[in-house]
């Protein structure tokens, strides 16, 4: 049956959106941030463990013919995720969105239904693996993020020197001060394209967000309701317990009853789960990758707001001072057109994998549904069958 081979979302999918596999490019590295020649780079997330302080996560790398397996904390992760998105000159270049860290303390009501054997896409243990997966293949295949020697240690080293270690602190400094850009948001955007772009992400991020929040809870109420169901087997088991001795007939009906019950229990709970890693996940990933679009619009305008200050030094300058003066603005104007250049490759892919992503995903989810409804269907037929059976 072809719901039943429902294709499970892959890290692979994740990482073309807004990064785009091997895109990336036109910007300059700074200083701190110097490039290196170009590897491809294959990871993958194999696990993670909570230790006393952090969660670590298993990675096993691939670059060129070496393979090995190296472990990297969550807060080593945020850490690099600060360096990337705090740095001014990723320019154009959409950040891929750090995700959360894996909670310390599983789901209750998700813990208390125990058996997740039913569902198409994993436990609640694959949503963190996949999110993590997905950012760091979403560096990896950035050409200009993965050109980056800070980037590239922290992805591919068994271990990080103390070089690198000095590195990371002395940019975090340089990176405090991108800060300002969140000022920048006050600044009218003269283009009128990059004004359309700026406006629809910002309605965008507020509507995903409310979905994420909103399927969040939906899926919540749907493991409630898998929760009533375990807790009406075990009271149909209970009473089929009590009329055992009494009247036989109808034990047997309570007991078959509960057993019907026991299995659409696990059918509701499974599709909990593979609606929570199919569109639960994605909307919380896209409203997060949103809010990283708006920053890179934010660091164009931050360029904006440059050319038109050294415009402005230019009309107040001496004769002796313009050519000075003239060189700023020149340098202002081919950073901002490269900036610009960037920016508008980089939506453009993000929003056509954005549009693919989004249907794959919701295809997935209605045939996951699909699969579970006549699992459902068939469970009840039998249940029903088997209660008139019973004499």
């Amino acid at each position: 049956m072809a719901t039943e081979n429902v294709p499970v979302p892959s890290a692979e999918e994740l990482t073309s959106v807004a990064t785009g596999g091997g895109r990336g490019g036109g910007e300059e590295q700074g200083t701190e941030g110097e490039s290196r020649p170009h590897e491809v780079i294959k990871l993958k997330v194999t696990g993670f463990q909570l230790s006393a302080k952090d969660f670590n996560y298993q990675l096993e790398v691939e670059v060129g013919a070496e393979k090995k397996t190296i472990t990297r904390q969550y807060n080593d992760l945020l850490w690099l995720h600060r360096v990337v998105s705090k740095n001014l000159e990723a320019g154009g270049n959409i950040v891929p969105p750090m995700p959360a860290p894996p909670p310390r303390v599983p789901d209750a009501t998700v813990m208390k239904i125990g058996d997740h054997s039913r569902s198409l896409f994993g436990d609640q243990t694959e949503i963190p693996r996949l999110a993590m997966e997905g950012f760091l293949q979403a560096l990896a295949s950035h050409q200009y993020f993965s050109e980056n020697h800070i980037v590239y240690s922290y992805l591919t080293r068994e271990q990080l020197s103390d070089h690198d270690q000095h590195s990371a602190s002395s940019l975090w400094t340089q990176f405090s001060k991108v800060i300002s850009d969140y000022q920048i948001s006050s600044i009218v955007e003269p283009d009128e394209h990059f004004s359309r772009c700026l406006k629809g992400v910002e309605k965008r991020t507020a509507a995903l967000h409310t979905c994420s929040q909103d399927f969040a809870r939906m899926c919540h109420s749907w493991q409630n309701f898998a929760c009533s169901l375990m807790a009406v087997t075990e009271d149909m088991r209970l009473l089929g317990n009590n009329e055992e001795s009494r009247n036989e007939q109808c034990a047997r009906y309570c007991f078959k009853f509960a057993e019907g019950l026991e299995e659409d229990k696990e059918y509701s709970h499974a599709a909990s789960l593979d609606s929570m890693t199919t569109i639960g996940f994605t909307f919380d990933l896209y409203h997060k990758y949103h809010e990283q679009v708006k920053e890179m619009l934010f660091r164009r305008l931050s360029k904006v707001q440059l050319l038109t200050t050294a415009s402005q030094q230019l009309e107040k300058t001496r004769p002796d001072k313009r050519p000075i003066a003239e060189k700023a603005k020149e340098d202002a104007q081919k950073t901002l057109d490269r900036v610009s250049a960037t920016a508008k490759d980089e939506y453009v892919h993000f929003q056509h994998e954005y549009t693919n992503q989004m249907r794959m995903r919701l295809q997935a989810y209605v045939e996951a549904q699909v699969t579970h409804c006549k699992r459902s269907l068939e469970n009840i037929n039998k249940l029903k069958s088997d209660l008139e059976a019973i004499l």
